[in-house]
């Protein structure tokens, strides 16, 4: 297979970068991968060690050549939760360091910049079963990383001189999953009763392989604007979600019944109001024009993705 262009990726060595590497490489594009250090390796890709990203984060040794960037590096509530000051971390890293990358970018002639943000940059949720987030709606992130990533996005926006694609996935799982998806999985595993059942609410998910397809659908579009598009493979409730991870799990899914609002009221009881919302609300993601614009047609279904995942965890266990 011929090799196409030098792609650059940052954050390659994590959860999602680790996928679009590969597929990228397996594309036959030449893979440039970022690291924090150059501990971890990746197969036929050119490490580079980085250092932490921000504002004053020196990219020319990694943009030599490059004509196409591929930027995941982010803080997550989930990566940076034990930190006191999460907020100006959000800040210098999603929002400053992307906007520092973004415009060294320009300057070493990279064509193409493609962005993965967040659907929070729409807002927390949906109203009801028709309302759908789109790349249209009015943004309203409500949280610090919500917020982070809409300046970030902002930011990219004003660098002109190349084509920008930015993807707002929903939540993303796969093998080796992070977050509050993970932590649902640990609790299947240990037998923990879940008062979930009979959730009646749509919430949309991603396959991270199929998210990787997406950003590599992103990498040929030659329009030199910024553009966004809302993804997303699969919705179903949180009620049916937990009953299939279960049964990819090979365990039962312990499902107990309590009124949602006494479930909403224990949780701001408990300081938790933002995670009850994630897991009783409605975030209903429309992909349409991610499908027919970026030609992006997700290779894996629900089901495969979730038999994947289950036995990542069950390979994990021995």
């Amino acid at each position: 297979m011929s090799v196409k262009r030098k792609v650059l990726v940052t954050g390659a060595d994590g959860f999602i970068g680790s996928i679009v590497c590969r597929q990228l490489t397996e594309a036959g594009y030449h893979v440039v991968a970022a690291t924090r250090n150059s501990l971890n390796r990746l197969p036929n890709c050119q490490m580079v060690a980085v250092g932490s990203v921000g504002p004053d984060t020196d990219w020319s040794g990694a943009l030599g050549g490059v004509s196409s960037v591929v930027h995941l590096v982010g803080v997550t509530h989930s990566t940076y939760k034990d930190s006191k000051d999460i907020s100006s971390l959000c800040h210098t890293v999603n929002a400053l360091g992307t906007f520092n990358l973004a415009k060294q970018s320009r300057s070493a002639n990279v064509t193409n910049f493609v962005f993965v943000s967040t659907i929070k940059v729409n807002g927390e949720k949906t109203v009801d079963f028709q309302d759908q987030m789109t790349s249209f709606r009015d943004p309203d992130p409500k949280d610090r990383y919500g917020i982070s990533k809409y300046q970030a996005e902002k930011f990219l926006d004003s660098v002109s001189g190349m084509s920008r694609v930015i993807l707002r996935p929903p939540l993303v799982f796969g093998p080796g999953q992070k977050g509050n998806l993970d932590l649902l999985c640990r609790a299947l595993l240990r037998g923990i009763p879940l008062p979930l059942s009979g959730i009646d609410n749509r919430r949309s998910f991603i396959y991270v392989e199929n998210l990787g397809q997406a950003v590599v659908a992103a990498l040929s579009r030659d329009t030199k604007k910024c553009e966004i598009f809302t993804v997303a493979d699969t919705t179903i409730s949180t009620t049916d979600l937990v009953r299939s991870l279960a049964k990819n799990l090979h365990v039962p899914a312990r499902l107990f019944y309590i009124p949602k609002p006494i479930l909403v009221f224990a949780a701001a009881c408990l300081g938790r109001r933002g995670m009850a919302s994630r897991v009783l609300d409605s975030l209903a993601v429309d992909s349409t024009e991610a499908r027919r614009i970026l030609k992006w047609d997700p290779k894996f279904s629900f089901n495969e993705g979730l038999l994947k995942t289950g036995k990542w965890y069950l390979d994990e266990r021995g």
